[in-house]
């Protein structure tokens, strides 16, 4: 009887050692998973670098644009916002082939040593799709947005379009409210229209003139990027910035390419593209370096910080861009600009005090949560 006893109650150790351990192991696997979902953090200095660098290859990207535009009279405005996506997913395919890229690994598995591995395989292909499917919303919005952006110029002066695009933060906040990725509060409301505020006085001319059907389409235009950057926050929750890009780029030239096709026909593009040629493909150099740089960097920023928070900072660039216009070129600026330079600085000022705010309390109030869900578990 004493050796069975002892025998049942070494078994009875046995198992729970391997419930023991069955436990630490699920915990061990849920802690990798929240790890691995939970945002990168990134340090000041370092989101400061970020941010100027993205507003100087944005502007620099439209001054190049510009330049072929007027100076080499290149009529063709899609093929300029096709080679973004285009060298942004050259240039990631050439870093996975260079590198053999395997530490950077999400739970999509889109850019890691077994999708290296297997790339030209079916189950390389499928995960491929599964991805390709979250990022289609994207790049679908980004490419609408683009084409209504450029039909918008038909029907509006330049003038009208800088101040009705002074809504977009508006836009942006009512989407990401409706996509729980902002919490609505009558701070952060009034912040952004302070920023607008600012922003619509800062571009009053005087010589705007509307048109109904170009005001649809404007508001269309805002809507469909406003709704690609909120898409994009959400994608960025569990990817990192490149396998992002890998999905989205590529598959916004695609459809940018058949926008083109639409409109322009199989001879518009054939002309395009002998054009390029009769400029110079260095030309185009610029557009592809700068746009790839633009499409990082912007993505970037949506990763580390919001879709709203790029919104906002789109329009300091815009400031920034005023003031150094003012003293590098000496133009002129109005009384009712310079008031509405001031009121959208103040407007920015006030929603990054209300952003630190709200950050501080939630990292007041985060022991507390952990606390709680602690006491449920036990």
């Amino acid at each position: 009887a004493q050796p069975k006893k002892a025998m049942s109650s070494a078994a009875v150790v046995v198992i729970n050692d391997d419930i023991d351990d069955a436990t630490a192991r699920a915990r061990q696997e849920e802690k990798k998973t929240s790890s691995s979902s939970a945002p990168t953090t990134i340090s000041f200095v370092n989101l400061v670098a970020l941010i100027l660098a993205w507003w100087f290859f944005s502007v620099t990207l439209v001054m190049t644009n510009n330049s072929l535009m007027t100076t080499h009279n290149f009529e063709y405005p899609i093929i300029l916002a096709l080679l973004g996506p285009i060298s942004t997913s050259a240039s990631i395919e050439v870093v996975r082939a260079l590198t053999f890229n395997n530490a950077i690994e999400d739970n999509n598995s889109i850019i890691g040593k077994k999708a290296l591995e297997s790339f030209f395989s079916p189950s390389s292909s499928s995960s491929y799709k599964t991805a390709a499917l979250k990022a289609l919303p994207t790049a679908a919005c980004t490419a609408l947005s683009f084409v209504l952006g450029q039909l918008e110029y038909r029907y509006l002066s330049v003038s009208a379009i800088t101040m009705l695009k002074a809504l977009m933060p508006i836009i942006t906040l009512v989407i990401s409210v409706g996509f729980s990725l902002e919490t609505c509060s009558f701070k952060l409301a009034g912040s952004v229209a302070i920023i607008v505020a600012g922003t619509l006085l800062t571009s009053y001319g005087g010589e705007a003139s509307f048109d109904l059907f170009g005001v649809i389409l404007c508001f269309a235009d805002m809507t469909s990027f406003a709704l690609a950057v909120c898409f994009q926050q959400i994608l960025l929750n569990g990817w990192t910035t490149t396998n992002a890009l890998r999905a989205i780029a590529p598959l916004t030239a695609l459809l940018l390419s058949l926008a083109m096709l639409i409109i322009d026909g199989p001879k518009g593009i054939v002309r395009a593209v002998y054009e390029m040629f009769a400029v110079g493909l260095h030309s185009f150099a610029g557009v592809c370096i700068f746009g790839t740089m633009t499409l990082w960097t912007s993505t970037a920023i949506v990763k580390h910080t919001s879709a709203l928070w790029r919104m906002v900072l789109n329009q300091a660039k815009g400031l920034i861009l005023i003031a150094a216009s003012v003293i590098i070129n000496h133009d002129i600026v109005t009384n009712v600009q310079m008031l509405g330079w001031i009121v959208c600085c103040a407007g920015i000022a006030t929603y990054t005090m209300v952003k630190q705010q709200k950050q501080r309390h939630d990292v007041a109030m985060a022991p507390m949560v952990g606390k709680g869900s602690d006491s449920d578990s036990d």
